[in-house]
């Protein structure tokens, strides 16, 4: 369904499709433990299907809905690290509700808000007769540096932004990537939305964004989802795409992007809020510095006076903003009191 509006002089075109779908493509979360003991109490209950191995300092197992890279509690206090990495199997987030996440599986807590952010993609596949990724350049006001892309012949997928700066936006053919990873199991699953995928014309239009920015915005844990959400739906709000033509590509080079006739926006988001997003004032969120602080201070309390607890939180409650607050605790040399490695203790089922 095709809907043209006005927009400042322009002409605006919202599309939408009655064959389209909101998914989560990627979830990865950070769970930390509150002391040594709730770590191994926590990891010996652990019952996975396979070890998987070691990879970034981790030791990684398989259970039904995710995998879990767990470090070392000694190691991650020495590293400054988180002691698990959650990463969900795609067959289990695929079917949530991604504006609630209502279902999603927790390994430990049930409280959403001990769960911290590592990286979420938001995805939309809509089945189509055109194809975007050829003939359309995509501006977007999200980015100071490359706002605009104009796709290329043989170019399978279309980026926006840059991964390292924690926040892209990418289009692309999501039939050619399934059959090219020969990804069985996943085209039966849109066969059985989309229908016949012969025509190869399912397209993805997807969002990652990983913690580095989301910390920017104030958003830190599951418990935010609500608040991450809007900020998903003002950003796409900001993309529009054109016909990459000579003209427009003259118009974008000079910056004149108002001169622009004709846009095209893509679902009920995109194009319905023009406002740009505004940093959020607030650092982090009230849960996840208190975790994090009360978790250091618990670690070095063996070793320290009452007083000098005292004396430390005072101190860094006058002198220091609270984004410093965690990695000044860090900073402190290691307890030299023993640390006891559980994880050679989990059995697999």
């Amino acid at each position: 369904m095709h809907k043209k509006e006005q927009l400042k002089g322009c002409s605006m075109e919202i599309i939408t499709y009655s064959k389209q779908i909101n998914y989560i493509d990627t979830l990865e979360l950070y769970y930390s433990f509150f002391n040594e003991q709730d770590y191994v109490d926590n990891i010996k209950k652990l019952k996975p299907l396979k070890l998987l191995g070691e990879a970034g300092g981790r030791t990684w197992f398989e259970f039904p809905l995710y995998r879990l890279g767990i470090m070392d509690y000694s190691k991650a206090l020495r590293a400054n690290q988180h002691h698990i990495t959650i990463q969900y199997k795609n067959e289990h987030i695929f079917y949530l509700d991604s504006n609630t996440l209502k279902g999603l599986s927790l390994p430990f807590s049930q409280n959403r808000a001990d769960y911290i952010y590592k990286r979420i993609d938001f995805a939309k596949a809509i089945k189509s007769n055109i194809d975007y990724t050829y003939g359309w350049g995509y501006v977007s006001a999200n980015w100071r540096q490359h706002p605009f892309k104009f796709n290329r012949v043989g170019e399978t997928t279309i980026y926006l932004g840059e991964r390292r700066k924690g926040h892209t936006f990418r289009i692309y053919n999501k039939v050619k990537e399934l059959i090219a990873n020969r990804d069985y199991k996943k085209i039966g699953r849109f066969k059985s939305i989309f229908g016949s995928l012969e025509k190869q014309d399912i397209y993805i239009f997807e969002y990652e964004l990983r913690r580095k920015y989301l910390y920017d915005w104030g958003i830190h844990t599951l418990a935010q989802h609500g608040e991450l959400i809007e900020l998903v739906n003002q950003l796409r709000s900001n993309i529009y795409l054109i016909k990459d033509t000579e003209e427009n590509r003259k118009l974008i080079d000079s910056n004149n992007y108002d001169d622009i006739n004709e846009r095209v926006y893509i679902d009920e988001y995109i194009g319905q809020k023009k406002s740009k997003p505004r940093k959020s004032e607030v650092v982090g969120s009230f849960d996840f510095l208190y975790r994090s602080i009360l978790n250091k201070i618990l670690n070095y309390a063996n070793n320290m006076s009452v007083d000098n607890i005292q004396s430390l939180i005072a101190h860094l409650f006058n002198e220091l903003s609270n984004d410093v607050l965690v990695s000044s605790l860090s900073s402190l040399p290691p307890s030299p009191s023993p640390r006891l490695s559980v994880l050679g203790a989990i059995k697999l089922e």
